[in-house]
């Protein structure tokens, strides 16, 4: 059985790991309120016990990223009305997930 499940990402300097249930389709990256916060929306499978590690690289504008030929951009998430904006990269070899 497969459910849509929201997943919080909190945003810190460096590499952002996260485990998701194996075979996890991110579908949305956004926010709900704490600019520190980033939700991503996955469908999951809910029986899946295995899990795959996710990892993520959140830069906002302006701001330097380190080794870049490494990571792939997947989203932006603007923050209203507070004026950030967080660009989202993932490795470049993704695990079996689609990333829009």
């Amino acid at each position: 059985m497969k459910k849509v499940y929201k997943y919080e990402l909190t945003v810190h300097a460096g590499v952002l790991k996260m485990l998701l249930p194996k075979g996890a389709q991110i579908l949305h990256y956004g926010h709900q309120g704490d600019p520190n916060i980033i939700c991503i929306w996955a469908l999951v499978d809910i029986y899946e016990k295995e899990q795959a590690e996710y990892s993520f690289h959140v830069v906002g504008t302006g701001h330097q990223i380190d080794g870049w030929e490494n990571w792939i951009w997947v989203a932006t998430v603007n923050y209203h009305p507070v004026p950030l904006v967080w660009h989202i990269f993932t490795l470049l070899e993704l695990p079996e997930a689609y990333h829009p």
